[in-house]
Protein backbone atom coordinates (compact mmCIF):
# COMPACT_ATOMS: atom_id res chain seq x y z
CA UNK A 1 0.00 0.00 0.00
CA UNK A 2 2.82 2.49 1.07
CA UNK A 3 4.43 1.53 -2.66
CA UNK A 4 1.38 2.66 -4.37
CA UNK A 5 1.12 5.90 -2.51
CA UNK A 6 4.42 6.64 -3.12
CA UNK A 7 3.85 6.23 -6.98
CA UNK A 8 0.84 8.18 -7.15
CA UNK A 9 2.58 11.06 -5.40
CA UNK A 10 5.20 11.03 -7.78
CA UNK A 11 2.53 11.18 -10.79
CA UNK A 12 0.95 13.88 -9.07
CA UNK A 13 4.23 15.82 -8.74
CA UNK A 14 4.95 14.94 -12.20
CA UNK A 15 1.84 16.15 -13.75
CA UNK A 16 1.65 19.20 -11.68
CA UNK A 17 5.38 19.98 -13.04
CA UNK A 18 4.45 19.15 -16.18
CA UNK A 19 1.07 21.82 -15.84
CA UNK A 20 3.26 24.26 -14.48
CA UNK A 21 5.51 24.25 -17.84
CA UNK A 22 3.08 24.04 -20.40
CA UNK A 23 3.75 26.58 -23.21
CA UNK A 24 1.10 29.72 -24.07
CA UNK A 25 -0.77 29.19 -26.74
CA UNK A 26 -2.88 31.54 -29.38
CA UNK A 27 -6.05 32.17 -27.53
CA UNK A 28 -4.36 33.05 -23.96
CA UNK A 29 -2.34 35.26 -26.03
CA UNK A 30 -5.03 37.02 -27.71
CA UNK A 31 -6.89 37.24 -23.86
CA UNK A 32 -4.27 39.77 -23.05
CA UNK A 33 -2.75 41.53 -25.75
CA UNK A 34 -6.57 42.65 -26.42
CA UNK A 35 -7.06 44.69 -22.86
CA UNK A 36 -3.31 45.68 -23.31
CA UNK A 37 -3.55 47.18 -26.83
CA UNK A 38 -7.00 49.28 -25.63
CA UNK A 39 -5.19 50.43 -22.90
CA UNK A 40 -3.30 52.65 -25.72
CA UNK A 41 -6.11 54.69 -26.72
CA UNK A 42 -5.26 58.11 -28.65
CA UNK A 43 -7.26 61.41 -27.54
CA UNK A 44 -6.76 65.12 -28.65
CA UNK A 45 -7.38 67.35 -25.64
CA UNK A 46 -9.58 70.70 -25.90
CA UNK A 47 -10.04 73.64 -23.30
CA UNK A 48 -13.47 74.83 -22.71
CA UNK A 49 -14.00 77.75 -20.65
CA UNK A 50 -11.94 81.41 -20.87
CA UNK A 51 -9.02 80.99 -22.38
CA UNK A 52 -6.37 83.37 -23.45
CA UNK A 53 -2.83 83.64 -24.67
CA UNK A 54 -0.84 84.22 -21.66
CA UNK A 55 -2.77 80.95 -19.51
CA UNK A 56 -0.62 79.30 -16.90
CA UNK A 57 -1.41 75.82 -14.65
CA UNK A 58 0.51 75.46 -10.99
CA UNK A 59 1.27 71.88 -10.51
CA UNK A 60 1.17 69.84 -7.53
CA UNK A 61 4.19 71.07 -6.41
CA UNK A 62 3.59 74.88 -6.92
CA UNK A 63 5.42 75.09 -10.23
CA UNK A 64 3.56 77.37 -12.77
CA UNK A 65 3.94 76.53 -16.52
CA UNK A 66 2.88 79.07 -18.78
CA UNK A 67 0.17 77.96 -21.82
CA UNK A 68 -0.74 80.11 -25.06
CA UNK A 69 -4.47 78.92 -26.01
CA UNK A 70 -5.48 81.47 -28.18
CA UNK A 71 -8.00 79.77 -30.48
CA UNK A 72 -7.02 81.15 -33.59
CA UNK A 73 -3.44 79.19 -33.27
CA UNK A 74 -4.07 76.57 -31.09
CA UNK A 75 -4.62 73.39 -32.93
CA UNK A 76 -6.51 71.51 -30.82
CA UNK A 77 -9.45 74.12 -30.83
CA UNK A 78 -9.11 74.80 -34.27
CA UNK A 79 -9.85 71.19 -35.07
CA UNK A 80 -12.30 70.56 -32.39
CA UNK A 81 -14.31 74.07 -34.37
CA UNK A 82 -13.71 72.69 -37.75
CA UNK A 83 -15.26 69.07 -36.38
CA UNK A 84 -18.57 70.97 -35.20
CA UNK A 85 -17.77 70.20 -31.52
CA UNK A 86 -16.65 73.41 -30.02
CA UNK A 87 -17.56 76.98 -30.75
CA UNK A 88 -15.34 80.19 -29.74
CA UNK A 89 -16.47 83.58 -28.70
CA UNK A 90 -14.43 86.76 -27.59
CA UNK A 91 -14.27 87.28 -24.26
CA UNK A 92 -12.85 90.31 -22.95
CA UNK A 93 -9.29 92.02 -24.49
CA UNK A 94 -7.11 88.57 -25.21
CA UNK A 95 -9.58 86.32 -24.22
CA UNK A 96 -12.08 84.02 -25.61
CA UNK A 97 -15.22 81.50 -24.52
CA UNK A 98 -14.55 77.86 -25.78
CA UNK A 99 -17.76 76.12 -25.71
CA UNK A 100 -18.90 72.53 -26.48
CA UNK A 101 -21.66 71.95 -29.09
CA UNK A 102 -24.76 70.06 -28.73
CA UNK A 103 -22.86 67.59 -30.86
CA UNK A 104 -19.63 67.95 -29.08
CA UNK A 105 -21.54 67.45 -25.84
CA UNK A 106 -22.51 63.99 -26.91
CA UNK A 107 -19.92 62.65 -27.91
CA UNK A 108 -18.24 63.24 -24.73
CA UNK A 109 -21.30 61.33 -23.18
CA UNK A 110 -21.08 58.50 -25.73
CA UNK A 111 -17.71 58.36 -24.21
CA UNK A 112 -18.53 58.42 -20.39
CA UNK A 113 -16.06 61.30 -20.53
CA UNK A 114 -15.80 64.16 -17.86
CA UNK A 115 -14.64 67.61 -17.93
CA UNK A 116 -11.56 68.32 -15.40
CA UNK A 117 -10.54 71.48 -14.01
CA UNK A 118 -6.48 72.50 -14.17
CA UNK A 119 -5.38 75.12 -11.44
CA UNK A 120 -5.59 77.62 -14.27
CA UNK A 121 -4.49 81.39 -13.51
CA UNK A 122 -3.76 84.30 -15.56
CA UNK A 123 -7.49 85.21 -15.73
CA UNK A 124 -7.84 82.35 -17.58
CA UNK A 125 -10.68 79.69 -16.62
CA UNK A 126 -11.35 76.15 -18.08
CA UNK A 127 -11.49 72.97 -18.01
CA UNK A 128 -9.69 70.02 -20.01
CA UNK A 129 -12.05 67.44 -22.22
CA UNK A 130 -10.60 64.32 -23.97
CA UNK A 131 -12.25 63.15 -27.19
CA UNK A 132 -11.27 60.17 -28.25
CA UNK A 133 -9.64 59.61 -31.88
CA UNK A 134 -8.72 55.88 -32.31
CA UNK A 135 -8.23 53.33 -30.59
CA UNK A 136 -5.61 49.74 -31.54
CA UNK A 137 -7.55 46.60 -32.05
CA UNK A 138 -6.19 42.84 -32.45
CA UNK A 139 -7.23 40.90 -35.19
CA UNK A 140 -5.31 38.10 -34.57
CA UNK A 141 -1.86 36.82 -32.90
CA UNK A 142 0.08 35.18 -35.65
CA UNK A 143 3.04 33.48 -34.17
CA UNK A 144 4.10 32.39 -30.51
CA UNK A 145 7.98 31.69 -29.35
CA UNK A 146 8.12 28.29 -27.30
CA UNK A 147 9.27 29.75 -24.28
CA UNK A 148 7.86 28.46 -20.87
CA UNK A 149 8.76 31.22 -19.24
CA UNK A 150 8.95 34.20 -21.11
CA UNK A 151 7.51 33.95 -24.54
CA UNK A 152 6.56 36.54 -27.53
CA UNK A 153 3.97 36.92 -29.41
CA UNK A 154 3.08 38.46 -33.02
CA UNK A 155 0.34 39.76 -33.76
CA UNK A 156 -1.52 41.70 -36.51
CA UNK A 157 -3.69 44.68 -35.20
CA UNK A 158 -6.33 47.75 -36.81
CA UNK A 159 -7.40 50.98 -35.83
CA UNK A 160 -10.95 51.30 -33.94
CA UNK A 161 -11.62 54.78 -35.31
CA UNK A 162 -13.89 57.43 -33.74
CA UNK A 163 -16.41 60.19 -35.68
CA UNK A 164 -13.82 62.35 -34.64
CA UNK A 165 -10.37 60.11 -36.24
CA UNK A 166 -12.26 59.56 -39.34
CA UNK A 167 -12.66 63.32 -39.89
CA UNK A 168 -8.60 63.60 -39.61
CA UNK A 169 -8.53 60.85 -42.76
CA UNK A 170 -7.09 62.78 -46.00
CA UNK A 171 -10.21 62.68 -47.51
CA UNK A 172 -12.03 63.75 -44.66
CA UNK A 173 -13.83 66.47 -42.92
CA UNK A 174 -10.97 68.30 -41.12
CA UNK A 175 -7.66 67.33 -42.01
CA UNK A 176 -7.75 68.76 -45.48
CA UNK A 177 -8.66 72.12 -44.68
CA UNK A 178 -5.46 72.48 -42.37
CA UNK A 179 -2.69 73.99 -43.46
CA UNK A 180 0.58 71.49 -44.01
CA UNK A 181 1.90 73.11 -40.76
CA UNK A 182 -1.04 72.98 -38.87
CA UNK A 183 -0.51 69.02 -39.82
CA UNK A 184 2.47 68.95 -38.55
CA UNK A 185 1.60 70.75 -35.29
CA UNK A 186 -1.59 68.27 -34.85
CA UNK A 187 0.68 65.15 -34.71
CA UNK A 188 2.79 66.09 -31.87
CA UNK A 189 -0.63 67.32 -30.13
CA UNK A 190 -2.21 63.54 -29.91
CA UNK A 191 -1.46 61.80 -27.03
CA UNK A 192 -1.61 57.90 -26.54
CA UNK A 193 0.30 54.71 -25.73
CA UNK A 194 1.38 51.61 -27.51
CA UNK A 195 0.93 52.89 -30.88
CA UNK A 196 0.92 56.55 -31.53
CA UNK A 197 -2.21 57.63 -34.08
CA UNK A 198 -0.41 59.48 -37.19
CA UNK A 199 -2.34 62.09 -38.99
CA UNK A 200 -3.65 61.69 -41.13
CA UNK A 201 -5.28 58.80 -40.05
CA UNK A 202 -4.64 55.38 -42.03
CA UNK A 203 -7.28 54.48 -43.87
CA UNK A 204 -10.23 51.51 -43.29
CA UNK A 205 -8.11 48.39 -44.82
CA UNK A 206 -5.18 49.75 -42.42
CA UNK A 207 -3.27 46.40 -40.96
CA UNK A 208 -0.53 46.77 -38.18
CA UNK A 209 2.22 44.10 -36.90
CA UNK A 210 3.14 44.14 -33.59
CA UNK A 211 5.42 41.80 -31.12
CA UNK A 212 4.56 41.84 -27.52
CA UNK A 213 6.92 39.89 -24.74
CA UNK A 214 4.85 38.20 -21.72
CA UNK A 215 5.98 36.79 -17.84
CA UNK A 216 4.68 34.19 -16.49
CA UNK A 217 2.95 35.35 -13.18
CA UNK A 218 1.28 33.25 -10.32
CA UNK A 219 -2.27 34.06 -11.64
CA UNK A 220 -1.20 33.28 -15.09
CA UNK A 221 0.21 36.04 -18.03
CA UNK A 222 1.47 39.24 -18.25
CA UNK A 223 2.49 41.80 -21.20
CA UNK A 224 5.79 42.41 -20.08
Amino acid sequence: MRKIAIVLLGCVLGCSGASSSKLMDKNTAAAEIKPYLHSGENALFINIGRVGSNCSELDSAGRETKFDFNPTSNINTIVAQRAGYATVTPDGRGFWKVALTEQGSAVLAAANEKPYAPNARNGCDYQQVDFLLATPELVSVTDLTADVNAPEADYMWKWKVTALGEMLRRDGKVFPTLTPLQQAELQTHIHGLVELLPVPVPPEDFIGSGRVKFQRMVDGWRVR
